[in-house]
């Protein structure tokens, strides 16, 4: 019972014991000591590969890979005694050729690292716990390991305690007893410790002013910089960062106040590690238009303590020797730049030694354009006792105030002088060593604002200094010219007016051929300039403003002058009417109508450009746009301006006559004072005459259509009888008779005065043979029984329209020289009523469409057509050609057109209605376009319409 008690107890030990050491075991893992000891499970075992490259663009990380810290693989965590100061650990690489590397601390303020040649050096600063990762980049994989340490005090019995440079191989060796291996161990650690050379570089890495622009673009081995912000702006803040982790920034960085200044500069200083500074310079300006800004880095004077410059300054040298005696270590330096919103920084100019020293001066410009002047100074040795007093006792010059007041140890004055003034009037130049000369440059010939008087003093031993006088001259306010005068054509020509320099108005008139003019000048003041502008492109018909604007020297008193140039226009490139003649018919005044004795006629033109005014003087019609005039001039003929088309270049006139003969039309155009081409239209006036063709006499039908035929001749004018030849056989109802048409007589008894010809072939008798017509007269279509069969055919002619087509230019370009057609009426209708008066019955069977085209090279004018029909008693109309909504265009020269008029019957005492309706069209997809060669200002355009018809006389029926 005991013993299974006592073995009981014993088992139960067991347990409370193992729960213990696995609680202790616990309690020690949460810890970085229980890690160095058990190490953390899966650290470095355990692989991490986060790819997220594809996600946010950033690199690939690998962990604890191919880059590790050398250290047993069950520790994960080192310990680093404060005492001992840096820490040094190892890392290795697999499979990579890494060429930089990065160290950080989870918190800098515990403990800092940098990475050295093949091991991390770590800096305790306070006791805790701290992570120090170590970093590289190859290949665009970044690489990442990572330990924990713990940083402790100076622990008692530590086995760390070797002085100097912790070794990671320390820490392997700390559970060693002997007293001697620790020793031994110290030894080691304490032989391996290396003298590290402290960092030299005293550079910036990056350098900022907000986010305005740096000119020149920073550089870590730059070192001057202008900025340029607008001048609105009342504070910057310039940020930087070192180039060398062991540097530090000492001044310069921050928020800089530019409160009511105009530029400030900014000094930002940087010290290495062995205590090496280098200064980064910044110029702020501030400016309304930071996009003016100047490229100037030229110096305009070097002072250098009155101490001669070898050679003579000027900005665009850029090396001078100066020689200073033994007691002279720097200079007293004054460099100014030409553009003040340039920096100039001085470099060198102390401690010198004897012999030569390097001064420079570098110019930054504002838009980062540098340059450096260098001064060789070569100070002399001590045992060169040389005169060095090369100062002046006394300066004086007459009706100058030097600014400020002379002094023997001021070297450098500014002056002030009138535009007049060329030279310095020197009254006493003396040296204090009587000994020592003197030279003067510089003093003639002087320019606008800025010029430099060098008076430069010799000692016998040759040490020299120099005094320099800014002499400001005023410039000039003269801004006249002497004279002015207009060039062309190799030949200078006077303006119309003599010119006055106190007057500044002029004007002259240049050819057409001249578009471009020099004018020549001279100015009161050799130093004034002038600006011409205006005088080249000139445009035609206009005056042109050229004006010569004269700037005094000052820059600021102008005076201007304007010469309005007129460049005269082309005048080939404007027309009036051709010469013209027409005929014209004369109506007895006791028989005239208000419709004779009188012709409109359409005036071509582009000289007017405006409104239309027309005015009588006299027998003058002139037509006006207030600037350019037509003017129509006739001692025997009336004018009248009948209207104001919608194109200035058309001009419709009413031309009337009340005699006959020869009259002419004086036409003349004035295009803005310059005369075109006067041209004659010719009216050639003659007597008209009434001839009427009577065909009822001996029967006939269908009074609407040319029964009797009213002509009108000219005076002797031959008639073409043949034209009214045409075939009417009537029947006499009564005794159904035929009769046949064979000739004309001047009564209707039948009197012939041609004899009539039978063709068989067209079945019709033709007069052969003309009569003059000199005198009204009346002639009878004559006929003759016939015994052919009683059948009744005609063809029946109406003149639909005689219109004058007018072709002018301007307006819409239907040609492509700019000419169109003008013709009276666009568009119209014409309604004929056929009645039936016979006793029979009349069946219309076809309608022929004849028109006389205007055409020209294949191109015509045309007009459309739509032809329809109803009886007198309907208001539906057939469409016979064309439909309500279109047209039917006839497109070629002399065009027939047939219409079947599907056999209308008109029942005797019965009617019907035949509707014409025109339109003139102008259709490219029926070459319906104007000729380019229809020049002729009266073309005529007819339309002739004709009828087929039979006729059915019952009465002669059997």
């Amino acid at each position: 019972m005991n013993n299974k008690s006592n073995s009981g107890n014993k088992n139960n030990r067991r347990i409370i014991i193992g729960t213990i050491i696995i609680i202790i075991i616990l309690l020690l893992i949460t810890s970085c000591t229980a890690i160095n000891y058990f190490g953390r499970v899966g650290k470095l075992t355990k692989e991490t590969t986060s790819n997220i490259k594809n996600n946010t663009g950033e690199m690939e990380i690998i962990k604890n890979k191919n880059l590790i810290f050398d250290v047993n693989d069950i520790k994960t965590c080192i310990t680093i005694n404060m005492k001992y100061g840096d820490y040094k650990l190892g890392y290795s690489v697999k499979g990579i050729k890494p060429s930089k590397y990065g160290c950080s601390t989870s918190d800098s303020s515990m403990a800092t690292c940098v990475v050295e040649d093949g091991y991390v050096r770590i800096k305790p600063k306070k006791k805790g716990n701290v992570t120090i990762k170590l970093t590289t980049k190859v290949n665009g994989k970044k690489y990442v390991t990572e330990i924990d340490a713990s940083i402790i005090g100076n622990k008692k019995g530590s086995s760390s305690k070797g002085k100097g440079t912790n070794d990671s191989t320390n820490s392997k060796n700390k559970n060693k007893k002997s007293s001697s291996s620790s020793s031994s161990s110290n030894s080691s650690t304490n032989s391996s410790t290396k003298v590290i050379a402290k960092d030299k570089d005293a550079r910036l890495k990056t350098l900022k002013v907000d986010n305005y622009a740096l000119a020149p673009t920073f550089n870590p081995d730059i070192y001057n910089y202008v900025v340029t912000i607008p001048s609105n702006v009342d504070s910057v803040t310039i940020t930087g960062k070192t180039n060398s982790s062991k540097s530090t920034i000492i001044s310069g960085l921050g928020e800089v106040d530019l409160t009511g200044v105009t530029t400030k500069t900014v000094k930002v200083k940087v010290k290495a590690e062995d205590g090496t500074t280098k200064t980064y310079t910044i110029k702020i300006n501030k400016k309304d238009d930071v996009t003016n800004i100047s490229s100037d880095a030229t110096l305009k004077s070097i002072v250098a303590g009155g101490y001669s410059l070898d050679p003579n300054f000027k900005p665009t040298t850029y090396n001078y020797d100066i020689i200073v005696p033994y007691d002279v270590t720097s200079l007293d330096l004054e460099a100014i730049a030409n553009d003040s919103n340039a920096l100039v920084v001085v470099n060198g100019n102390s401690n010198f030694k004897v012999g030569n020293n390097k001064v420079t001066i570098n110019v930054t410009a504002e838009d980062g354009t540098q340059k450096t002047y260098t001064l060789n100074v070569n100070r002399l040795k001590k045992s060169q006792s040389v005169n060095t007093n090369a100062n002046l006792r006394d300066l004086q010059i007459a009706d100058v105030v030097l600014n400020p007041s002379f002094d023997s140890e001021t070297y450098l004055y500014n002056v002030t002088v009138s535009s007049d003034t060329n030279s310095l009037n020197f009254t006493s130049i003396i040296p204090e060593d009587d000994d020592a000369t003197y030279t003067v440059s510089g003093n003639s010939n002087f320019k606008k604002g800025e010029n430099r008087v060098n008076i430069k003093v010799t000692t016998k031993d040759g040490i020299s200094k120099t005094y320099t006088i800014i002499v400001n001259k005023e410039a000039d306010t003269k801004s006249k010219l002497s004279s002015l005068a207009v060039k062309y054509d190799n030949t200078n020509h006077s303006l119309d007016q003599a010119f006055d320099s106190e007057v500044t108005d002029y004007t002259i008139t240049v050819p057409y051929n001249i578009s471009n003019v020099d004018m020549i000048y001279e100015t009161i003041d050799p130093r004034a300039t002038v600006e011409v502008n205006g005088n080249t492109s000139l445009i035609a018909g206009e005056y042109n403003d050229v004006l010569v604007k004269v700037t005094a020297e000052d820059g600021v008193t102008t005076t201007t002058y304007t010469v309005k140039v007129y460049r005269e226009e082309d005048l080939s490139a404007y027309y009036i009417n051709s010469s013209k003649e027409y005929k014209v018919g004369f109506r007895d005044l006791s028989k005239a109508t208000s419709e004779d004795n009188y012709k409109n006629i359409i005036i071509n033109s582009n000289i007017l450009d405006g409104t239309v005014t027309a005015t009588t003087v006299g027998n003058k019609l002139i037509l006006s746009d207030g600037r350019s005039t037509i003017e129509l001039e006739s001692s025997d003929l009336d004018l009248e301006y009948i209207n104001d088309s919608s194109s200035t270049a058309t001009h419709a006139i009413k031309v009337k006559w009340n005699s006959t003969g020869n009259k002419t039309l004086k036409v003349t155009g004035i295009r803005k004072g310059n005369q075109i081409d006067t041209y004659n239209i010719t009216f050639n006036v003659v007597e008209i005459f009434d001839v009427v063709i009577d065909a009822k006499t001996n029967g006939g039908f269908f009074n609407e259509f040319a029964d009797t035929y009213n002509l009108t001749f000219y005076d002797g004018e031959e008639l073409d009888l043949s034209v009214y030849n045409e075939v009417y056989k009537f029947a006499d109802k009564d005794n159904c008779k035929s009769y046949k048409f064979i000739g004309y007589g001047t009564t209707s008894n039948g009197s012939v005065i041609y004899p009539a010809t039978y063709d068989s072939v067209n079945k019709k008798y033709i007069v052969s043979g003309n009569i003059t017509v000199n005198n009204d007269i009346t002639l009878y279509a004559l006929f003759s029984d016939s015994d052919d069969t009683v059948e009744y055919k005609s063809t029946k002619r109406l003149y639909l329209t005689d219109v004058d087509i007018f072709v002018v230019n301007g307006g819409i370009n239907l040609l492509s020289t700019g000419e169109y057609l003008i013709y009276p009426g666009a568009e119209g209708a014409y309604i004929m009523t056929l009645n039936n008066t016979t006793d029979g019955t009349i069946t219309l069977k076809q309608m022929e469409l004849l028109e006389d085209t205007i055409c020209a090279d294949g191109a015509c004018l045309n007009m459309g057509y739509i032809v329809k029909y109803s009886p007198t008693s309907d208001s539906n109309y057939t469409y016979l050609l064309g439909d309500q909504n279109n047209y039917h265009i006839l497109a070629s020269d002399n065009h027939q057109k047939q219409v079947d008029l599907n056999n209308i019957t008109i029942a005797k005492g019965d009617s019907v209605e035949i509707s014409l309706l025109w339109q003139w069209v102008h259709d490219d997809n029926n070459d319906a376009k104007i000729g380019n060669a229809v020049t002729d200002t009266n073309n005529k355009y007819t339309i002739t319409i004709s009828y087929l018809f039979d006729k059915t006389d019952t009465i002669c029926e059997e």
